[in-house]
């Protein structure tokens, strides 16, 4: 219980990038998403910790019905902008393998590595 309480924690440092992608939120609406370098710094930091939560999925020490439940709505969210998935998923695709790992274990369809 502390390992998801600590997990939830994590998440809620992030919480500023979470509001602007979730329904409603700035970013969600199209055309819309990070324009700054400090906008792309928050974002990358965020996908990043989807990275961890990947490692920690893969080591078994994460289930992936829980994680799922919890947490893949805002995967979801993240890719619905299509700035975010062409800069980060595609452009640089090849920095990002255990983001789109995690994605595809929750079942997204995610468009190629642009080599």
């Amino acid at each position: 219980a502390r390992f998801w309480l600590d997990l939830r924690k994590s998440f809620a440092e992030h919480d500023e990038v979470h509001r602007l992608l979730r329904p409603g939120g700035k970013w969600a609406a199209p055309g819309q998403g990070p324009e700054s370098t400090d906008d792309w710094v928050k974002v990358e930091a965020y996908m990043g910790l989807f990275e961890t939560c990947e490692d920690l999925l893969r080591s078994g020490l994460v289930d992936l019905e829980s994680f799922s439940r919890s947490y893949g709505y805002r995967v979801q969210n993240i890719i619905a902008n299509t700035g975010i998935v062409e800069a980060k998923l595609v452009e640089r695709g090849e920095y990002w393998e255990r983001f789109r790992n995690l994605a595809v274990r929750l079942g997204v369809r995610l468009p190629p590595v642009q080599s």
